[in-house]
């Protein structure tokens, strides 16, 4: 009795569902972001202060007098050979070390290295379901990452990656609605996965 019940409440908002597929069914809104907590999270400020590193001549110092906190949290640091590998890939040390006999004696040398990887990131993705089969997802925002390497706390590397995002993206699915509405209900019933 209780199963036909509930068949019979399934089948209803499935049948509604239908009734208002010209409607958009439910729009979400998601913050993406990862700030560093530096400058205020004030990426503008960031990038001017980040402009400001001169290659060869900048150290740790300067960096933290110029408010660069590099042990906060979202500060991603990486020493030795795993900067490299961030940097170039997995594979950077592959040849080298299948056909090099001394270069094993010189790793020890990469651990001068150090890279700093601070990131930004400040999305806003609103998932819009509209018809009963068509879902349109935009994303707009900053998507960004400042890579710093420093050789003996001297600066040599310093670049960003900034990418402003503002996607639209469109999915569709045969009644991608009311499937979606039905495991939304049955979730929340406990009874559909």
């Amino acid at each position: 009795m209780k199963s036909r019940i509930v068949a019979v409440a399934l089948c209803s908002l499935f049948i509604l569902t239908l009734g208002t597929g010209c409607e958009s069914a439910r729009k979400r809104t998601k913050l993406d972001r990862n700030k560093t907590g530096m400058f205020s999270n004030d990426r503008q400020v960031l990038k001017e202060k980040f402009e400001g590193i001169v290659r060869g001549k900048t150290t740790l110092t300067d960096l933290e007098w110029a408010g660069f906190d590099l042990k906060s949290r979202n500060v991603q640091k990486f020493t030795g050979v795993p900067a490299f590998r961030e940097l170039f890939g997995p594979d950077v040390f592959r040849n080298a070390i299948d056909g090099n006999v001394g270069f094993d004696k010189r790793l020890p040398e990469f651990n001068s290295y150090t890279l700093y990887q601070i990131p930004y990131k400040d999305l806003t993705v609103t998932s819009d379901r509209i018809y009963m089969n068509k879902k349109v997802t935009t994303t707009v925002g900053w998507d960004s990452l400042y890579s710093i390497v420093l050789h003996n706390d001297i600066v040599i590397y310093a670049a960003p990656r900034e990418v402003f995002m503002d996607q639209l993206q469109t999915d569709r699915r045969i009644f991608g609605g009311p499937i979606d509405l039905l495991q939304e209900i049955g979730g929340m019933l406990g009874f559909l996965k």
